[in-house]
């Protein structure tokens, strides 16, 4: 667990929209495991759907990750712009089937482009959002307003998309390989600690009187324990856990 929290990062926060497919979903869990990212959010625009991960899919990793479902797009882009975000829409490479839905005024950067001066500089020590849609209808058309720049992924056959898995396990790869000589790529030591007790509470029966009784100094960080919760991407813990104490 401690070999794993030293690569783990929260610079990178995919939100997948209207994504409910089993399948993709727990294809896409078990991609944020293995590229080292803690944070996702589901949003969706039908209250009905659900986020329904498949245990032969995923392996467990969702046992491992912190996923939010968000509650709309505007509540979405407000923490993001609360928060400090640099917000990309994953998009296909050209834009000749859905033009009327994107904004030629924001710039356009191929996964292999991450490591470019001019992606590195627009993104600087911010956090990056990266907004995902479903290959049939793509993403909202709001995001545009509120969005920074698009990323996409060069394509050379027949085929116009990629299975959402797929296209996430490509960008988030270069994108870490992009961003992870930045200083603040990986989590800080005592975000390391929280989670490790996180993850070690998990696995215990009775995780309340672990938490209580063990480490009654995390207890404001648990709120797994009482809401089914615990790291928040768009907040800042040392933030709560001083409010708390007073």
């Amino acid at each position: 667990m401690e070999k794993i929290l030293a690569l783990r990062s929260r610079k990178v926060l995919p939100i997948f929209e209207n994504t409910h497919h089993t399948h993709n979903i727990s294809a896409v869990l078990r991609t944020m495991d293995a590229m080292g990212f803690q944070d996702l959010v589901q949003l969706y625009s039908d209250p009905a759907m659900k986020f329904r991960p498949k245990d032969t899919v995923e392996r467990g990793s969702s046992h491992w990750l912190s996923p939010r479902r968000g509650q709309s797009l505007l509540q979405c882009v407000e923490l993001l712009k609360k928060s400090n975000y640099a917000l990309g829409l994953v998009s296909l490479p050209t834009f000749f089937k859905t033009s009327s839905e994107y904004s030629t005024a924001l710039p356009s950067f191929s996964s292999h482009e991450f490591c470019e001066p001019s992606f590195l500089t627009m993104v600087g020590e911010r956090p990056v959002a990266l907004v995902f849609g479903n290959e049939a209808g793509g993403i909202e058309a709001e995001w545009k307003e509120h969005a920074d720049f698009y990323v996409h992924v060069d394509m050379f056959g027949f085929v116009e998309s990629l299975n959402m898995s797929v296209c996430a396990g490509i960008l988030l790869s270069s994108i870490r390989k992009a961003l992870e000589s930045n200083s603040q790529f990986y989590m800080p030591k005592w975000e390391q600690t929280l989670l490790l007790d996180h993850w070690l509470a998990k696995d215990t029966q009775n995780a309340v009187q672990y938490v209580e009784k063990q480490r009654p100094d995390l207890w404001c960080y648990f709120d797994f324990v009482k809401r089914g919760l615990f790291f928040d991407p768009f907040e800042n813990l040392m933030d709560r856990a001083h409010n708390n104490r007073l």
